[in-house]
């Protein structure tokens, strides 16, 4: 009895799990209500901001943290870091950046 009941779940969940994917697929893409305000462009970008409060960027420690921020910023222009720091280097090299890098002196937490 309880091998048929296991069988039951097991075939019950394939047969569910395979009805939901005919049905997504027969749903008109274009005329799905929930998204008729948002393109699908904006969904595939997602918009991130990175906080971070690094130490001055000087010796070995601006080298960690550049290329730290580098490779967030590489991972899609979508994302911008904002950098939580009073030290003039930091908004040196947030300057390289333009606007996707920012530096918020009135918050520090050195």
């Amino acid at each position: 009895a309880l091998l048929i009941g296991l069988w039951s779940v097991w075939v019950s969940g394939v047969l569910l799990i395979a009805l939901s994917l005919y049905a997504t697929q027969r749903l008109p893409l274009s005329k799905n209500r929930i998204f008729s305000h948002t393109s699908f462009s904006d969904l595939d970008t997602p918009k991130i901001t990175i906080f971070t409060a690094p130490a001055p960027f000087t010796g070995s420690s601006r080298t960690k943290q550049s290329l730290a921020i580098r490779s967030w910023l590489a991972l899609s222009p979508q994302i911008s870091v904002i950098l939580f720091s009073q030290h003039h280097s930091a908004a040196s090299f947030a300057k390289s950046f333009g606007s996707r890098a920012l530096v918020e002196s009135d918050i520090d937490f050195t």
